[in-house]
């Protein structure tokens, strides 16, 4: 069972952004657990099963909710599931849809997780280049500028994952195609790609002394 002092000396195990959890143990609450980022950040979180689905619902920081209120919240989640009642999904309807940082959650839980043999590496990148930039901020708050800022800030910082096919800016165009991100269009956005590999093509073939 998690005690306060092994989540105080917990430290992120693995490699990049891989999953690391520090289970309740056997005599704990089933499911419930401290998250360990690769940043140090740790928050507490519980799994559970409603309709046959899995459903990871992140409780809280640890620097902000004691481990026996976290194990108690935990409780009370895996009882309203066993019960057929969805508390992420409401907690989603109540607050609409939360925090960019969740949202980035939910997308390696719900998607990247199942679906994508590389879900790792998405992992790595939202925790490498958005969470700390972007997390914090409303989902329903982020701009097309806020997007423009954090791309130059990756090219800027590691130029070879800019590519925009494989950055946070292809998730982005994808939540704002559900009106999520401030109503940038995703048709500018695959524009903005076109220009984006016009510019890289003319560039290396200056760069190489052929003609453009």
């Amino acid at each position: 069972m998690l005690t306060e002092a092994m989540v105080e000396a917990a430290t992120h195990a693995g490699e990049g952004a891989s999953w690391d959890v520090r289970w309740d143990g056997a005599d704990g609450v089933p499911g419930f657990g401290v998250r360990v980022y690769p940043s140090g950040r740790k928050s507490y979180l519980v799994i559970y099963r409603v309709g046959g689905r899995r459903r990871t619902y992140t409780i809280g920081s640890t620097s902000r909710i004691a481990l026996e209120a976290a194990r108690d919240r935990a409780k009370r989640i895996a009882l309203e599931a066993s019960d057929g009642f969805d508390p992420l999904a409401e907690r989603r309807r109540s607050r609409g849809v939360g925090t960019f940082g969740e949202l980035c959650d939910v997308y390696v839980e719900e998607y990247a997780k199942p679906l994508k043999a590389t879900w790792k590496e998405d992992e790595r990148r939202i925790e490498k280049h958005v969470r700390s930039a972007l997390g914090s901020k409303a989902a329903g708050a982020i701009t097309a500028d806020d997007v423009r800022y954090l791309h130059r800030e990756i090219t800027r910082r590691s130029p070879i994952e800019a590519n925009p096919p494989k950055t946070p800016q292809a998730a982005c165009c994808s939540t704002a195609s559900s009106g999520v991100c401030g109503g940038f269009d995703r048709r500018r956005c695959g524009d903005w790609r076109q220009r984006f590999r016009t510019r890289r093509t003319s560039t290396f073939a200056r760069r190489s002394g052929s003609p453009s």
